[in-house]
C-alpha cells in the first residue's frame, strides 16, 4: 500500500486466553508495558495496554500476540480468514484513498487464491472511533 498507512512491524493475532478467566484477569490487572507475561509456555513482553473500554477488533479478543507464534499449519490455508488488516491513516491520506488501495490489494489476493466457497469479496471498512 505504499505510504498510505503508518505500519507496526509484524502481523498480530488475537485470542481469548483460551477461556482461562483467571489467567486473563491476572494479565489485565497486573500488566504494563515492558512486563513479561507467560501464555501457553511462551514469554511475551507487553508493548501496550488498550483502554478498558476499547471494543476490540473482533469483540472476543483479550490479548494480541505476534503471528509468528501461531502454529505454522494455521498459515497454510489461504481461505482461513483468520487475519484482518488494521492501519492508521497517514496524515496526508484520505479514507477514500486508503479504501481504494485496500480493495485493489484484496482483489489481487482474491485472484491469486480463489475460494471454492462463495465467501464474498474483499472489503474495507473504517473503524469507529
Amino acid at each position: 500500500m505504499g505510504r498510505l498507512a503508518t505500519t507496526i512491524p509484524g502481523p498480530i493475532r488475537s485470542s481469548r486466553c483460551f477461556g482461562r478467566s483467571s489467567e486473563s484477569s491476572r494479565i489485565s490487572r497486573f500488566t504494563s508495558p515492558g512486563r513479561i507475561v507467560r501464555l501457553d509456555e511462551r514469554s511475551f513482553e507487553v508493548i501496550g495496554v488498550m483502554p478498558r473500554d476499547f471494543p476490540g477488533l473482533s469483540g472476543a479478543a483479550e490479548i494480541w500476540v505476534p503471528a509468528m507464534v501461531t502454529e505454522p499449519s494455521d498459515l497454510d490455508h489461504p481461505q482461513a480468514h483468520s487475519f484482518s488488516v488494521v492501519a492508521r491513516l497517514a496524515s496526508d491520506t484520505s479514507r477514500d484513498q486508503a479504501r481504494s488501495a485496500v480493495l485493489a490489494l484484496g482483489e489481487r489476493v482474491h485472484r491469486a487464491f480463489p475460494s471454492r466457497l462463495d465467501d464474498g469479496e474483499p472489503g474495507a471498512r473504517p473503524r469507529a472511533r
